[in-house]
């Protein structure tokens, strides 16, 4: 497949799946929020699982164009290996054991969306078709110092001998258990510079994934994609002028913002965009922007640019939020040149928008002078950086290792509202198994951080569902939340490694921040 064909069929496939994505997770969150009967919570969890297969197939589907077009390139980061066992487990919700087995290295250099994508593609597989246990585990390798192996194993029949073929070699998609997702494990794993092997056993299916413990030269790759939470209610209400062509995306963002407490006029096309943003010479009529990417007339990145240049100098600084279901590096490098200050991938959910407008409420207050862009700007320049107490727990566990510190966070912040949202609906339903097993999947990631309050209101939660009282157990669920809320806040700053040596003191990144 030609590069060029790939990236634009790459791009395609992101809009035309992310697009109608985004308007049923949203729409489901907004209903996860009413008052349901318990028939209609089951459909709804089943709604909620038909999103999220959908999910799971595009991220595949996008994931081989851009191995058949060989145009992806591995961004090296530092992984800790304990702590991304630990959140791959905790992210099942109880259905995965996370070992790691005495003299594995500690690090691991690789490509940390590929290893990522490999590891969940194997755990998926046998929490669905093997049986207990499952367990992840990190192992040092038998035969050679400069490897590791990651295995997965459950205690099911085994692999069917089309999935045998597919991780040995490539064979049709179609065959019954030689699936995409097989494939895509091979393939990844050679991108990696490593290999892929069933080991045999008498009991259940062991695949082990063995990987070079550096992939090779590069800069580590900063987090640049913040996922927070925040609370509901907004630091103000603001005026936001949405820019989107598609109208149930204009329906699902106003009923977003409306739940959040802003303001919304929308408009279908770039152009009309720039005129309602400039209007009256540029006055403040509007406090921040959503622009939508791919728009009939105007593309998103030209009506940025006409807008940064219509602006007068004497006008408030007015934030520019791209809404995209382009999730093509390329196409958040395009919008950052054009001068957006923050990238939002569709989906996106009631949280990250409501952090990205908080975000955005910021940048209005800060000094004319200080209203650059956010990801421009100097993390050592903002005197309000402060170091949260749970940034040193993060740090000592990942060895001072500031980039492995600043992703743990971004995992985190980024699959918490999913968490809150299981805890929620399985209290709703009823269902105290389902509320034990969700609240110590957030009590075990929680724990790594060092959230100790986190920590503490998950495990009373779950005290009280654990002997089927769940009364008591939604009498817990506000505390939860609102400690949930605070530690986002305190981390919300620091899924960028600048900003973690900038309030460590080591505002130049030169080194390590813990001996």
């Amino acid at each position: 497949m030609a590069p060029t064909f790939s990236r634009s069929l790459e791009q395609a496939l992101s809009q035309a799946v992310r697009t109608p994505l985004h308007s049923l997770l949203g729409f489901l969150e907004l209903l996860a929020m009413s008052d349901l009967d318990p028939d209609q919570w089951r459909l709804h969890r089943q709604l909620e699982r038909s999103a999220e297969d959908l999910l799971t197939g595009s991220d595949r589907v996008l994931w081989l164009v851009r191995l058949l077009g060989e145009h992806y390139e591995p961004r090296p980061a530092r992984v800790h290996l304990s702590a991304f066992a630990a959140e791959v487990a905790a992210a099942s919700d109880g259905a995965v054991s996370a070992v790691v087995v005495p003299g594995a290295p500690p690090h691991l250099h690789t490509d940390l969306a590929a290893l990522h994508q490999i590891v969940t593609e194997l755990v998926a597989n046998a929490v669905r078709h093997g049986s207990a246990p499952v367990v992840l585990a990190v192992s040092p390798s038998t035969d050679r110092s400069d490897t590791v192996r990651i295995t997965v194993s459950d205690g099911g029949a085994g692999l069917l001998p089309a999935a045998r073929r597919a991780l040995a070699a490539d064979v049709d998609g179609s065959s019954p258990g030689g699936g995409l997702g097989f494939q895509l494990v091979r393939r990844l794993a050679d991108l990696l510079g490593g290999t892929v092997q069933v080991l045999p056993t008498n009991v259940g299916a062991h695949v082990c994934l063995t990987l070079p413990l550096s992939s090779g030269p590069g800069e580590l790759r900063p987090v640049s994609t913040p996922a927070t939470t925040r609370g509901a209610e907004p630091a103000r209400s603001l005026r936001v002028l949405l820019v989107e062509d598609n109208a149930t995306n204009r329906l699902l963002t106003e009923r977003q913002l409306a739940r959040l407490g802003h303001v919304l006029t929308s408009v279908a096309s770039g152009e009309a965009g720039v005129r309602a943003a400039l209007v009256d010479g540029g006055a403040e009529a509007f406090d921040v922007v959503l622009m939508d990417r791919h728009l009939p007339d105007l593309d998103g990145c030209e009506a940025t640019r006409r807008i940064r240049a219509g602006v007068p100098d004497g006008r408030a600084y007015l934030p520019i939020i791209a809404v995209t279901a382009d999730a093509t590096p390329e196409a958040r490098e395009a919008c950052t040149e054009a001068g957006m200050d923050e990238v939002l991938t569709k989906p996106v959910d009631l949280a990250r928008l409501a952090a990205a407008l908080d975000r955005a409420a910021e940048m209005i207050d800060r000094p004319q002078g200080d209203a650059a862009p956010a990801g421009s700007a100097h993390p050592g320049d903002d005197a309000r950086v402060r170091q949260p107490a749970a940034l040193g727990t993060i740090l000592r566990r990942t060895d001072g290792d500031v980039q492995a510190a600043a992703e743990l966070i971004s995992t985190y912040l980024g699959e918490l509202p999913g968490r809150r949202l299981r805890i929620h609906a399985s209290l709703r339903r009823g269902d105290a198994r389902a509320v034990v097993a969700a609240a110590e999947s957030l009590r075990t990631s929680s724990e790594s951080l060092g959230a100790t309050a986190v920590v503490g209101a998950c495990a009373a939660l779950a005290t009280a569902a654990a002997v089927d009282d769940l009364p008591t157990a939604g009498q817990f669920l506000p505390n939860l939340m609102l400690r949930c809320e605070q530690f986002s806040e305190e981390l919300a700053d620091f899924v960028d490694a600048a900003r973690i040596h900038a309030v460590m003191g080591d505002p130049d990144g030169g080194g390590p921040v813990l001996g």
